[in-house]
This record gives structure tokens, C-alpha cells and sequence, in this order.
């Protein structure tokens, strides 16, 4: 699983999903997507600090504190380390946008469960 970031939204939300506990990183990715509906009209005004509200509501339920968060939101070399892994990993695989699914080094163009399901089948020899 690699992040793609084409706004100051999506890195300040994987930002929250990775200060969570490692175990917790998918339920706050998977939180962040169901919460879309409060927080993506709000990055559409370019309401920021609302939106980043949104998201510390998020990294709470994940049992981040106030001061977790603020920490977490101000880590400048998390920062330029999740900006090289996104830069290097779309150079890379060239992708050009979402959903960008490479399976074993081949991006692959199809997005449906069952394509996506039965090429990982075939690469599995399952």
C-alpha cells in the first residue's frame, strides 16, 4: 500500500493515519475515506483548519491526544519523508493518478474486485 498526495489534504490526513498506532494505520486510512462527506467540502472552501480538525476527530479515535497530534501535524522531517516516498513511488511506477494499483512491479489499469482479485489469484499460482 503506498499513499498518493495531490493536495495539502491528503498528506495532512496520512500524517494522522501514521502517528496512530501501527496497528490502528488501516482503520484510521479506512476512517479518514468514511468521513469524506464532513471533511472534503470543507477542503473545497479551503476551510483548513477545519478540515484538520476533522482529521485530529479522526487520529482521537485512534487514541492520539491533543498533544499527539500537534506533534504529529508540526513533524517536518514526516513530512519530507512521506513526499520523497510519493514522488519516488509516481516516478517509479508512473502514475498519474487514482487509483494507481501496481501488483508485483506492473501497474495495472484494472480497478474492479474480481480483475484485481483473480490477476493476484494468477501471481499466486492460487
Amino acid at each position: 500500500y503506498r499513499e498518493t498526495y495531490f493536495d495539502r489534504y491528503s498528506v495532512w490526513a496520512n500524517m494522522v493515519a501514521r502517528c496512530a498506532p501501527q496497528q490502528s494505520f488501516f482503520g484510521v486510512v479506512k476512517e479518514i475515506y468514511s468521513e469524506q462527506e464532513n471533511w472534503l467540502p470543507l477542503a473545497r472552501a479551503n476551510k483548513d483548519l477545519e478540515v484538520v480538525e476533522e482529521f485530529r476527530k479522526i487520529g482521537k479515535l485512534a487514541g492520539l491526544t491533543d498533544s499527539d497530534l500537534d506533534s504529529c501535524l508540526a513533524d517536518r522531517e514526516m513530512l519530507k519523508e512521506l513526499i520523497g516516498w510519493h514522488k519516488t513511488n509516481m516516478e517509479t511506477h508512473e502514475i498519474s493518478g487514482t487509483p494507481g494499483i501496481v501488483i508485483d512491479g506492473v501497474v495495472t489499469s484494472s480497478t474492479s474486485f474480481e480483475a484485481i482479485s483473480k490477476l493476484l489469484d494468477e501471481k499466486l499460482g492460487s
